[in-house]
């Protein structure tokens, strides 16, 4: 697995792709991994490097945070922090 430059505009929260996501799933399934800066994280999509990351838990961190360019709603921070 790379680090490859993906030529899917990634951005989840598009209105475009809130309103049909499906095009975007289909695009990202035949994507490599890549970072998507807004996010500030790696998107891993292809069924294979999924797997790979899933099963390698000590070479891919298995730290989680969830960020995103929009601002949570009140009090989400704390909930996830909490697990």
């Amino acid at each position: 697995m790379t680090d490859a430059t993906s030529t899917v505009h990634f951005d989840r929260f598009a209105p475009a792709h809130v309103a049909d996501p499906y095009w975007l799933y289909a695009e990202l399934r035949k994507a490599p991994p890549f970072f998507a800066e807004a996010y500030g994280v790696w998107v891993v999509s292809r069924y294979e490097d999924v797997r790979r990351v899933l099963a390698e838990h000590r070479t891919f961190s298995s730290d989680f945070l969830i960020r995103s360019p929009l601002m949570p709603h009140p009090g989400v921070p704390e909930v996830l922090a909490a697990g």
